[in-house]
């Protein structure tokens, strides 16, 4: 328009005062076209350079739900580099049965444009390339463009702070439970010291009516069980008396196996595979050998048409990298301890619940679900670590790792 002007001024003859003006006006006006382009330069730099700091994925999404922009960190994400993905319609990041509703969302979003901000926004599930699945957390912005709307959708894989979540669930529960356990255990020994402590005077005193000294012996063998229940529930809160001295683990795993073997029964065959030079440990031996011992009671009853028993000893030296999220554990060097069945195993939902108080998968009368408990109090108070893991149908494998003793390694 500006050009148009010019042009018909030069050829109609007009006054130089005009002629400025026009000129001055096409000044201004490239002025300001080069100051709005420089502009959006700056802002797509600044948009790149947010883009690209970003530790989450960032993509951009068309009203027909198609990709027009992927940063560099969807490959880290997704699996996908980011060229793969421009003009891809969004749901090759999403699993197939949530098409239909995620659909709608995006709808419902370019029906009205609001930010939604990560963390208080919107929580999926996600797609890699390879089909596997993962929790995600999404935050989106309206952006306009060209006269067109669109949406930017920065991408979080949040499976390594969920898993620390329910870590850090796990251990609160698991002391709270040892604490009201072990006050329990304390309160309830108090009671049984009182019943041990007079039965044997109630026991002399009818030592002529055979009839009722039976029945002192029914409460002196109940009580006796009791206080078998308070030690079990101490173990577990990790209040039970230790009596703890460097040991050679090779050594009571050999003499364990040993003497599980007639227990276990001759469907049970017991295998080792023990390192050389093992680090010496320093635990109770006693409440060690017990522990391997519900161990392998809760693998025999896992194997009932018979099976494989193996122990396996090994030196491993865990840091950060290794334990993850798992602030619950020291890095450090330990001895691994694994107790490995080849029984019917456990179902996942049910792996998480395997070391509370009183659980159990077997029938009623069949266990009193301490066994477990048991080792895990061990195991903590002897300032260790423990995991299970488990497979149905394949067997299930316990490790306990023990803090490595300042002594020399055993002679193995």
């Amino acid at each position: 328009m500006i050009w148009d002007e010019l042009r018909a001024a030069f050829k109609h003859g007009v006054r130089e005062e005009t002629v400025d003006r026009i000129l001055q006006v096409l000044n201004e006006e490239l002025e300001l076209r080069s100051r709005a382009e420089a502009d959006l330069r700056l802002s797509e730099a600044k948009f790149r350079s947010a883009v690209i700091a970003s530790p989450d994925a960032v993509i951009v999404v068309n009203k027909a739900a198609s990709i027009e922009f992927a940063s560099e960190r969807v490959v880290d994400v997704f699996g996908y580099a980011s060229a793969e993905l421009l003009g891809k319609p969004l749901n090759v990041l999403i699993p197939e049965r949530f098409w239909i509703g995620h659909l709608e969302n995006v709808d419902r979003f370019f029906a009205g444009p609001r930010t939604r901000m990560m963390g208080a926004g919107v929580a999926l599930c996600g797609r890699r390339k390879d089909g596997t699945e993962f929790p995600a957390e999404i935050s989106i912005s309206p952006i306009e463009f060209a006269g067109t709307t669109s949406v930017v959708a920065a991408i979080r894989d949040v499976t390594d702070r969920n898993a620390m979540e329910a870590q850090l669930r796990q251990a609160q529960k698991m002391e709270a439970i040892g604490q009201l356990t072990g006050g329990v255990a304390h309160d309830f020994n108090d009671i049984l010291t009182v019943i041990t402590g007079t039965i044997g005077v109630l026991a002399r005193a009818v030592a002529d009516r055979p009839d009722l000294l039976a029945i002192t012996r029914l409460i002196d063998e109940a009580a006796e069980r009791g206080a078998g229940l308070t030690k079990h529930l101490l173990a577990f809160a990790r209040k039970q008396p230790l009596q703890p001295r460097d040991i050679d683990a090779n050594a009571l795993v050999r003499e364990a196996g040993k003497l599980f073997g007639p227990t276990l029964g001759e469907r049970i065959i017991i295998s080792t595979r023990l390192a050389e030079g093992v680090w010496t440990v320093r635990a109770d031996p006693d409440q060690l050998t017990t522990a391997l011992l519900n161990l392998a009671f809760n693998a025999r009853d896992a194997m009932p048409n018979g099976g494989t028993l193996m122990f396996e000893t090994r030196n491993i030296s865990l840091d950060q990298r290794d334990l993850g999220t798992n602030g619950d554990v020291v890095a450090g060097d330990y001895l691994m301890i694994a107790v490995r069945d080849t029984g019917v195993g456990i179902a996942a939902q049910l792996l998480e619940r395997v070391f509370d108080p009183f659980f159990t998968t077997k029938e009623v009368g069949k266990g009193t679900g301490l066994g477990l408990s048991m080792v895990f109090g061990f195991v903590k108070q002897s300032g260790g670590h423990i995991t299970i893991h488990s497979e149905e149908g394949l067997g299930t494998t316990v490790r306990i790792y023990l803090p490595r003793s300042p002594a020399k390694p055993a002679e193995s």
